[in-house]
């Protein structure tokens, strides 16, 4: 089958269609990104070939306790806001109204209000 050229064609005349990996630079491309991410994830301790839950359990448990500390400095704020019979709405509004982030930066949703005050205070 004839068509016309398209991003991963390296010549401007008319060829025939093959899958775009199938094109040196596409391929190489790939292996490129492919190589860079096994790297990144190697420097952050994931064991490349091991799968099931021992090889996630010490990143989960990482992200578990950055969640409590988390949790645990904003407790105050919180427990204020519900003092003052606060709606969760109205406690999202003055977070982002005192610029308090939320826990990736960016402003704070109704929902993670939610889970945050969800949890007991010595949930760990």
């Amino acid at each position: 089958m004839l068509t016309a050229p398209g991003p991963f064609l390296s010549t401007p005349h008319w060829q025939t269609t093959e899958p775009p990996a199938s094109h040196p630079w596409e391929r190489d491309q790939i292996s490129e990104r492919t190589k860079a991410a096994l790297a990144a994830a190697k420097a952050r301790g994931v064991v490349l070939g091991a799968t099931g839950p021992s090889n996630l359990r010490q990143h989960i448990e990482e992200r578990q306790e950055i969640a409590s500390a988390f949790r645990d400095r904003l407790r105050p704020v919180l427990d204020g806001f519900l003092a003052q019979s606060m709606s969760r709405r109205a406690m999202v509004e003055r977070l982002n109204a005192l610029g308090i982030t939320a826990p990736r930066g960016g402003a704070w949703s109704l929902g993670q209000v939610q889970r945050i005050v969800a949890v007991p205070l010595h949930a760990n």
